[in-house]
């Protein structure tokens, strides 16, 4: 597990006059599988526009209507992200217990593919670096200078480690990107909660008709699966347990 910690200070979104030339990553067509985790009774593959609001959804304006998916690159970062998702705000050595009945007896696990090569924005490794010259010139301009003089400047991977409170800023975030690479189908970084992976996060309008299933959706908790052993193991290491 990731051993980060909420600095709570995700940069400013810089305005439409920065831009920066950033990477980008090619999936291939039926590449490995990537994998989501959904409820029950929901399609495997349905793009929304969260109402509690996510960390790239909804985007900013011009793109607020953009529906998106979430996805990671192993059942590990799937499990992590949205089962783990705030286990950051448990104390450390303090013993939570998940009701399978509650929390995990709904969930299923979904794997699918594109069925064409798509171009995600690259938030990892030297990606970062172009995402930090945005950040030192939005910080260069007077309005911000107050703001942040107190402050340790910020750095790119606050955009994908800052807590749930900085999601407004996120969410701006994302459509900066878009608009500085609007032919991306996604984004890509380094899972939060399990930094051995990467999450997705996937644009409706770009991508969605060229997705499809890998089998059927299995269950979470299905007896014996590996699956089921890959949330145990999760569980194990942050001390959680279910019940």
């Amino acid at each position: 597990m990731t051993g980060a910690t909420d600095r709570g200070r995700c940069p400013p979104a810089p305005p439409p006059g920065i831009a920066v030339p950033l990477l980008t990553a090619d999936l291939a067509a039926n590449p490995d599988e990537l994998v989501r985790l959904h409820w029950r009774g929901k399609a495997p593959l349905c793009f929304a526009i969260s109402v509690k609001g996510n960390r790239f959804d909804p985007l900013g304006t011009p793109y607020a209507n953009t529906e998106v998916l979430y996805a990671g690159t192993t059942l590990e970062v799937a499990i992590a992200e949205t089962i783990l998702r705030w286990h950051g705000q448990v104390l450390p050595g303090a013993p939570l217990e998940l009701s399978n009945a509650v929390h995990l007896a709904d969930r299923q696990v979904a794997r699918f593919r594109p069925t064409r090569p798509l171009t995600v924005i690259d938030a990892t490794g030297p990606g970062l670096a172009r995402i930090e010259q945005a950040i030192a010139q939005t910080m260069a301009l007077p309005e911000h200078r107050s703001d942040w003089a107190r402050k340790p400047s910020p750095v790119a991977d606050d955009i994908f480690q800052c807590p749930v409170s900085d999601y407004p800023a996120t969410q701006a975030w994302a459509a900066w990107f878009r608009t500085q690479c609007p032919t991306a189908d996604g984004l890509q970084w380094v899972s939060r909660q399990f930094n051995r992976g990467c999450c997705l996060v996937l644009f409706g309008d770009r991508c969605a008709a060229n997705l499809v299933p890998v089998g059927r959706s299995v269950d979470l908790l299905a007896p014996g699966s590996l699956e089921e052993k890959s949330l145990d193991d999760l569980l194990d290491q942050i001390g959680w347990h279910r019940s």
